[in-house]
C-alpha cells in the first residue's frame, strides 16, 4: 500500500508543475499583435510544457525511465532557462521541481522493486 501512494505522489506533482508552466504562456494575450501572433506565442511559449506532459504521458508506468528523464529535464531547463544566475527561488521553482520529481520516481522505483 505505500508503494501506491509514492508512485502517485511524482505524478500528482508533476502534473501540477506542468500546469504552472502553462501559466507562464498566457502572458502572451493583451497585446496589440494579431490573434495569430498571439496564438502562435501562445504555443510557443507552451513548448517546455508541452515536453513536460509527453515525458510523464511516455513514462506513466516506468517509474525508473521517469526519473531519469526528469532528472535530464532539470539539467536541460537550468541550462536552457539559465536557473543558476536567478535567485535561489526562481531555481528551485523551475530547476528543483523536476528534480525533487525525478527523485521521487526513482525512490518509487526502487522501493517497488525491494518490496517485490
Amino acid at each position: 500500500m505505500t508503494q501506491h501512494w509514492l508512485i502517485w505522489i511524482p505524478k500528482i506533482l508533476a502534473i501540477l508543475l506542468g500546469l504552472f508552466l502553462v501559466l507562464f504562456s498566457i502572458d502572451v494575450f493583451g497585446g496589440d499583435d494579431s490573434i495569430w501572433h498571439q496564438l502562435l506565442g501562445f504555443l510557443i511559449h507552451n513548448i517546455p510544457a508541452l515536453v513536460w506532459f509527453l515525458i510523464l504521458w511516455l513514462t506513466w508506468k516506468r517509474p525508473l525511465i521517469a526519473g531519469l528523464l526528469f532528472l535530464a529535464l532539470c539539467a536541460a531547463f537550468t541550462i536552457f532557462f539559465h536557473t543558476y544566475q536567478q535567485h535561489w527561488s526562481g531555481f528551485l521553482l523551475i530547476s528543483g521541481a523536476p528534480l525533487l520529481i525525478g527523485i521521487l520516481f526513482l525512490i518509487s522505483h526502487f522501493l517497488a522493486k525491494k518490496q517485490a
